[in-house]
């Protein structure tokens, strides 16, 4: 089983609903009218995207599957993990990752500028193994039966820019929840 990234769209009217409950037993699929999923090469897909800003100059980073800005998390400073119950454990773990509507139009703006040649010119599968990019099995098959490669972030590219699409259109909120 690997990592995987799901992205929720949500209306305004329905974050609010989110921000009332300070982010706590939040169920996405309820709040949200549209979600894509990212199983395993979504780290790779963002380091790759970070790369090609990077090389065209354009002094601009991409945090999509980890956010800055969140509701309802507990500041896990003061926790004594060694001595951590139930409650405290969900205090810190109970929270919702999102992305603005402003954030999700500058994402959408930047992926439009990213084509097919950009990922083939700018993917190295050694680099990201080197780099420690989730999972580290990145690998230059262009066999479909083979995961972790070109065509994987060839597609994951295909749907961030279709989902960030219609997200930016709608004016929505993106929930990110990763694991």
């Amino acid at each position: 089983m690997s990592q995987s990234a799901t992205l929720y769209k949500t209306t305004p009217e329905k974050f609010r609903l989110i921000e009332e409950k300070n982010g706590k037993g939040i169920n996405p699929t309820e709040l949200s009218n549209a979600s894509v999923v990212f199983q395993g090469s979504f780290m790779g897909t963002e380091y790759l995207l970070n790369k090609i800003f990077s090389r065209k100059e354009m002094n601009e980073k991409i945090d999509i599957f980890s956010p800055a800005t969140v509701i309802g998390a507990a500041d896990s400073d003061d926790i004594d993990f060694e001595n951590i119950d139930f409650d405290a454990l969900e205090n810190i773990t109970d929270y919702v990752s999102y992305l603005s509507p402003d954030e999700v139009y500058r994402i959408n703006n930047l992926l439009a500028t990213v084509n097919e040649t950009d990922l083939i010119e700018n993917y190295d599968a050694s680099e990201l193994n080197e780099q420690g990019v989730y999972p580290g099995v990145w690998n230059d098959s262009e066999d479909l039966h083979v995961a972790y490669n070109l065509t994987d972030l060839g597609n994951d590219l295909e749907n961030l820019q279709n989902f960030f699409r219609h997200a930016s259109a709608d004016g929505t909120y993106v929930l990110v929840y990763c694991g």
